[in-house]
């Protein structure tokens, strides 16, 4: 019985959910979600960080912190003026493709200790997708017709 009580814990226990990854399109906003699964001990949120990974993968650049306590801070990066807290999640505007990588979120709670998710964000330039333009021009010459073509 006791096999069962443990291997139950273990299937439930508490962790970060996030997307591994997310496709963005430059200029447009995109939210990078972090979600703190409850497991059977109940704990509480005390502060939540997203940073970003830096390119030779040996360090990390903090974005956005929240405390519970303290609220938000944005802390300089190339992203201060283009990034938002909203429960948990990352949003940022306007995107650029400089802004690709992989972003960290890391969810400190009481009394069970730090959880992380890191999302890959990939950064695609700008797609018309279902429109095609067309023009008409109008013939007036003895007899009326309407020509298209296509832009």
């Amino acid at each position: 019985l006791s096999v069962v009580i443990y291997l139950l814990a273990v299937f439930v226990a508490q962790r970060v959910e996030v997307s591994p990854e997310v496709t963005g399109y430059i200029g447009n906003d995109v939210t990078l979600s972090c979600q703190l699964i409850q497991g059977p001990t109940h704990t509480n949120v005390t502060q939540v960080q997203w940073a970003l990974q830096d390119e030779e993968g040996t360090g990390k650049v903090t974005l956005i912190v929240f405390n519970t306590m303290f609220g938000v801070n944005i802390s300089e990066s190339p992203l201060k003026e283009r990034v938002v807290f909203d429960k948990h999640s990352l949003i940022i505007k306007a995107l650029e493709m400089k802004d690709a990588g992989s972003y960290i979120c890391s969810i400190s709670t009481f009394p069970s200790g730090t959880f992380e998710g890191t999302t890959k964000l990939v950064v695609r330039g700008k797609t018309v997708t279902g429109s095609i333009v067309f023009v008409a021009k109008i013939h007036h010459k003895g007899r009326k017709s309407i020509l298209w073509s296509r832009l």
